[in-house]
């Protein structure tokens, strides 16, 4: 569990709250949502940690950071502020890729590789992914990952059919799209020329793409 899982899992349970309980409050569903924020199999986006911390009572500061005290609001703004703002991580080869992604914690370096800015929604943990081939180029159009793009690895051990991911095949990282039909999961380039790849037992998934950015 991760401690932003910790931290959500904690208050639930100091108000007798089960999993499902906290989802309806939350307008979601599906309890899936909060099982799979608290193992840390997902990190939240900035959306929803405002709509946990408002339906747990306590500040968003406190759920996400740790910072202060889980119900004073006093002086939290301007930090969050600064924090969602302020927020940079490594540009990594994809073979630098690490192999799990740390879901609950920014991603540091100091040894001299590129930062870039994350965007304002972009969860703990994330990292950027120089694109190199033209493996994602999709020539009917979007999506489409060109050569030189930047695409945000965000950490999730688990996709849906549909998403880009970063994944281990035979212990290599590679992107493509999750795609499931009759049962059988593959990982797919955008690029027709590239072969489909089945996935033979568990997809290690090594995170998610959902953003990505091209030099102008």
């Amino acid at each position: 569990m991760s401690d932003i899982g910790h931290r959500i899992s904690q208050l639930r349970r100091d108000l007798g709250w089960s999993q499902a309980e906290l989802a309806q409050r939350c307008g979601w569903d599906s309890q899936s949502r909060i099982s799979g924020y608290e193992r840390g199999d997902r990190a939240p986006r900035e959306r929803d940690w405002e709509i946990i911390a408002e339906a747990l009572g306590c500040n968003k500061a406190w759920l996400v950071l740790g910072i202060g005290d889980p119900h004073t609001a006093h002086g939290v703004r301007e930090e969050q502020a600064t924090y969602f703002h302020s927020r940079s991580a490594p540009v990594l080869a994809l073979e630098d890729l690490p192999l799990r992604l740390q879901a609950d914690s920014a991603y540091v370096t100091d040894d001299g590789r590129p930062m870039r800015p994350l965007p304002t929604s972009a969860p703990l943990g994330a990292v950027w992914v120089k694109i190199t081939g033209d493996t994602m180029v999709n020539p009917a159009g979007a999506p489409s990952l060109t050569p030189g793009a930047w695409a945000l690895v965000e950490p999730c051990t688990h996709a849906q059919t549909g998403e880009i991911v970063a994944a281990a095949v035979n212990g290599s990282p590679t992107i493509r799209m999750v795609v499931e039909d009759a049962g059988q999961t593959y990982l797919k380039a955008l690029n027709p020329t590239y072969p489909v790849i089945p996935v033979e037992g568990q997809l290690d998934i090594l995170g998610v793409i959902h953003h990505a950015e091209i030099a102008l």
